[in-house]
């Protein structure tokens, strides 16, 4: 399956400034706290990793009005990200890579669906998605595609900040501190001796 951030397309919604506007005014999909989620610091066991989980699930708000446009498939989007944040955080507590796995694979599933769909908008959304498949794939070890990720988030903060965003603050500066911190340059295997 091709990467979204790899995607032509995906890129060009990033740079265009009428996508953007798209994404801005879209329904908006808020996040939440999950209570039974207790913070750790960058991931299990103490490992250094590159991205910060972002420990939030999501929700749809929308006005009676808009409740008819809503696309049937951002609903399944939001409870199939709910679901990957659930593997997720199980992965990392009990060092279950399978789980990660399976988080991996929906977060990629929500970005093909989008795709496919054709939906815009929940940037907040699509940069959780980023980061935490960053996340992964640096508790992971898997470099490059850790430094790919890291690159898609930096580029949709880089997008957020320049144009209005619908994103908030407090939200932002979550992200925007993994892509200032990091440049993805110290990401590489140990010389072999």
């Amino acid at each position: 399956m091709e990467l979204l951030y790899k995607n032509p397309t995906w890129q060009e919604t990033i740079k265009n400034k009428e996508n953007l506007a798209e994404c801005v005014t879209s329904l908006r999909v808020q996040s939440l706290p999950i209570a039974a989620l207790k913070a750790t610091a960058r991931g299990a066991s103490h490992q250094i990793n590159v991205f910060e989980f972002y420990r939030r699930s999501f929700y749809i708000t929308s006005s009676p009005f808009q409740q008819s446009i809503i696309h049937p498939i951002s609903n399944l989007i939001v409870v199939k990200f709910n679901m990957a944040i659930a593997y997720h955080d199980d992965g990392i507590r009990r060092n279950i890579v399978s789980h990660l796995m399976r988080a991996q694979a929906l977060y990629e599933e929500i970005l093909s669906l989008m795709h496919t769909y054709g939906i815009r908008g929940h940037m907040l959304l699509i940069m959780a998605i980023g980061n935490n498949l960053g996340h992964i794939h640096s508790h992971l070890l898997n470099f490059q595609q850790t430094r790919e990720a890291l690159y898609w988030v930096r580029q949709l903060a880089i997008a957020c900040e320049q144009h209005v965003s619908s994103i908030p603050y407090h939200e932002f500066s979550f992200f925007y501190k993994t892509v200032v911190i990091f440049n993805g340059n110290d990401l590489n295997a140990a010389p072999a001796a």
